[in-house]
C-alpha cells in the first residue's frame, strides 16, 4: 500500500489479496481505505486518487 500512503490525507488501507466473491447476497469488503481531512471537502479531494489505486474485475 506505498501509492496510498503517498495520497495526501490518506491514513491506512488494506487489500485482500485473492479474494474472491462467490455470492452476491452479502456485502464482501476487499479493500479498505482510510482517508481524513481538516475541512469537509478534504475526503472528496482523497477520495478520487484513492479510488483510482483499486482495480476490480467480474468473471
Amino acid at each position: 500500500m506505498e501509492e496510498l500512503q503517498r495520497i495526501s490525507g490518506a491514513a491506512d488501507g488494506y487489500v485482500a489479496e485473492g479474494f474472491r466473491v462467490v455470492t452476491a447476497d452479502r456485502e464482501s469488503f476487499l479493500a479498505e481505505a482510510v482517508i481524513g481531512a481538516g475541512t469537509v471537502d478534504g475526503p472528496r479531494r482523497t477520495a478520487g486518487p484513492v479510488r483510482r489505486l483499486f482495480t476490480d474485475s467480474v468473471e
